[in-house]
């Protein structure tokens, strides 16, 4: 019988522990796998440690919301990249008890001022400093008195008063302070407009869009070392120095302000940056047309407030509750309308008005009844730095503006009557009897009507077509050496009511605050309104348009948080769990698939 060598499949079966030919094989693969895919991990954690080391050296910063939400306008940044100083900036909000819409504008305002050190590099520092932090109580009220003689006044914040909750009352500080150069602060409201009182129900979207164009004018205002300069224009009837002394007293925070007669001057200074026409009743002789023409030229701002039409409530109650209006006779149309525009002798009438007092007979009583000749105006051009962002404005007797075709001239509207309202062309039948009988629903027959209007560019001269009298005109030296025909870049709003600039004088002299209503027991804001027109006028460096910045917040709806309170931490916690064993199982089929026994 003849031996044969041993089968080595048959060994192999019966001991499966017997070492194979491609056993040694497969060790020193396995080995060089696990080096490969080590030296792989320490790859690329040395990759990340270096892109970190080398982002850390540069401001790398991408903003993809639509609104640009948390970038910076190139003025602002020219402003604070431009800073010879350090600016000084003390928050005063705190973080303890606030509403989430005040923690969320507490939020964004310390974001903003992050952004504003970084741009400055390092020239503005700034602090948070909650009063209501404070420990010692003697400490806390003195402080609490220091902001008060500073005019920072302190809020009442109601919280809590929910349905079910407790009501919680407790008084903060929405102010920050700019300092340079140990000049006076300014004071930055974070919630733009001073409030007495805060509820849970209060909106910060409005607040945080303005808080970019409240720094950076408070740092503008202490760095610029020479006021820009404003003057009223008097000489052809316009209203007197009280009847527009609040607004006076506002400019004079910001500019240096004075009137003059333009009768009495040959030439207007060219370090006037704006002139405000309040309300010209008078003709406009030809010598003060081309002083104001040739001001224009030479890049002058004018900011015009007139009627169209002769209308007035002392004419109206002179007259027993009845009169017709008739125009003025200012002769300036044509010269406004070689700019560009056009004030309507028509009067407004409007739905959305304020009331006024009508005596009742002979009792002495009065009634409030709403006056369709005193339109209240919240219709503000949305994308406008002038408006956006503004409470409603009152008009009085208003006229509509409309443009003329002026090449090269940029015309924007910035004020427009409601959807509801209508014009009557002059002579108009003003009379109380429309207080008794309403006019019909069909009656308010036109909407959007145009109040004010913006003209840029470079403006031509209403003299180039008298060449002869500007001729005469220059060789006197009036309105300068030469007359210019082609202006320079420059601006001028035409609105049409003088009433808007006009604040209440009582018999004693007392002045009331521009935009008072004493019938709706309302501010409305005219003097922001104007305050905003003269800025833009002024500005030239284009740091007034980060006003018109939009912020939206989109908040959640609290109806569907209430619906959702109990569903949503549930699926909150079971969905990264659900995640995590389904990631499981589709490793380990893979796993399975590839590394199992086939």
């Amino acid at each position: 019988m003849v031996n044969r060598p041993p089968n080595p499949s048959t060994n192999r079966m019966t001991d499966p522990s017997a070492p194979t030919a491609s056993q040694p094989e497969q060790a020193p693969a396995r080995s060089n796998k696990r080096r490969n895919a080590l030296l792989g991990l320490g790859l690329m954690a040395l990759i990340l440690v270096l892109l970190n080391i080398l982002a850390s050296g540069f401001n790398l910063r991408l903003d993809w919301t639509a609104e640009k939400r948390f970038s910076i306008s190139q003025p602002t940044k020219d402003l604070l990249g431009n800073l010879e100083d350090i600016v000084g900036i003390t928050v005063y909000l705190g973080d303890e008890g606030l509403t989430p819409n005040l923690a969320r504008l507490r939020a964004e305002t310390l974001s903003l001022l992050e952004r504003f050190e970084r741009e400055s590099g390092g020239n503005v520092v700034f602090q948070v400093l909650d009063p209501n932090a404070i420990e010692d109580r003697d400490n806390r009220l003195a402080l609490f008195k220091e902001l008060q003689d500073r005019s920072l006044l302190s809020v009442e914040l109601r919280s809590g008063a929910e349905a079910g909750e407790g009501f919680e009352q407790r008084y903060i500080f929405p102010y920050a302070e700019v300092e340079y150069r140990g000049s006076e602060p300014e004071v930055v409201v974070l919630t733009d407009q001073f409030s007495p009182v805060i509820t849970p129900m209060w909106d910060p979207e409005a607040a945080v869009a303005l808080l970019e164009y409240n720094f950076a004018r408070a740092i503008r205002q202490l760095t610029v070392p020479v006021k820009p300069r404003v003057g009223f224009v008097t000489g052809q009837g316009e209203l007197d120095s009280m009847a527009v002394l609040d607004l006076t007293y506002s400019l004079k925070e910001f500019y240096r302000v004075d009137r003059f007669d333009l009768n009495l001057t040959n030439r207007i200074d060219s370090d006037y940056a704006c002139l405000i026409l309040a309300g010209s009743r008078e003709r406009f002789s030809m010598v003060n047309k081309y002083k104001l023409d040739q001001y224009l030229m030479r890049g002058g701002r004018l900011l015009w407030f007139l009627d169209g039409v002769n209308a007035n409530f002392d004419s109206l109650i002179a007259n027993r509750g009845e009169y017709f209006s008739r125009p003025w006779e200012r002769d300036v149309a044509d010269q406004l309308f070689q700019y560009g525009v056009r004030v309507n002798e028509d009067l407004i009438q409007d739905r959305q008005n304020a009331r006024i007092a009508v005596p009742i007979g002979e009792s002495g009583q009065y009634e409030q009844r709403p006056w369709p000749y005193r339109p209240i105006l919240t219709n503000h051009n949305p994308k406008h730095p002038i408006g956006r962002n503004l409470d409603a404005v009152l008009s009085a007797f208003a006229s509509t503006v409309d443009t003329v075709g002026e090449p090269g001239i940029r015309k924007t509207v910035l004020l427009r009557t409601s959807a509801n309202s209508r014009k009557l062309p002059d002579p108009v039948r003003v009379r109380f009897n429309l207080l008794v009988n309403p006019l019909p629903d069909e009656a308010w027959n036109r909407s959007d009507l145009p109040v004010a209007v913006l003209l840029e560019g470079p403006f031509r001269s209403a003299f180039r077509s008298l060449p002869e009298l500007a001729k005469r005109f220059s060789q006197r030296g009036v309105g300068g050496e030469r007359f210019v025909e082609q202006g320079v870049q420059s601006r001028q709003i035409v609105l049409g009511d003088a009433d808007f600039v006009r604040n209440a004088v009582a018999p004693d002299g007392r002045i009331a605050p521009l935009g008072l209503d004493q019938v709706e027991q309302y501010i409305f804001a005219n003097k922001d309104w104007v305050l905003n027109a003269v800025e833009y006028l002024t500005d030239n460096s284009g740091l007034m348009d980060s006003r018109a910045k939009e912020v939206r917040l989109r908040p959640l709806d609290p109806r569907k948080v209430a619906e959702g309170r109990n569903i949503w931490p549930v699926f909150a916690i079971a969905l990264p769990v659900l995640i995590l064993f389904l990631l499981g199982g589709i490793y380990n089929v893979v796993r399975y698939r590839r590394f199992g026994m086939r």
